[in-house]
């Protein structure tokens, strides 16, 4: 089985947080000691995630910041993407009506009352990433 880890120098909590969705194997910065990282590729290629702690506590913090969910982050960059709620669901694997919901809720907490404005806030916060 292929195991994917990045090594980035970009803090985006966004992208930290589009990395983990996506399933990668081992997210490290740049600035790790080798050692670090040799312990981490182990980790990895017996079957365990491995998230640098510093970028575990920005995915959080982006995430804590705007008090989303974990599924309230997801459907907010099934947004960013230009999805539909049908396609969110289905990629999420609910229905529409639970989509349109998250999106509803997502506005909300983001005091917005526009999809434009949700992305703009959700991108000054760094909840999301062009």
């Amino acid at each position: 089985m292929t195991r994917v880890a990045i090594v980035t120098g970009n803090p985006s909590p966004a992208i930290f947080a589009q990395l983990a969705e996506a399933g990668v194997d081992g997210i490290f910065l740049k600035n790790a000691s080798p050692e670090d990282i040799c312990a981490g590729l182990c980790e990895i290629a017996s079957g365990r995630r491995v998230i640098a702690s510093e970028i575990d506590r920005a995915i959080r913090a982006g995430q804590d910041a705007a008090g989303l969910t974990t599924r309230e982050i997801e459907v907010l960059h099934g947004i960013a993407r230009g999805l539909s709620n049908p396609l969110i669901a289905e990629a999420l694997g609910v229905s529409p009506k639970t989509v349109d919901s998250h999106r509803t809720t997502l506005m909300r907490k983001m005091g917005v009352h526009s999809t434009a404005t949700l992305l703009v806030r959700a991108l000054r916060a760094g909840l999301i990433d062009i």
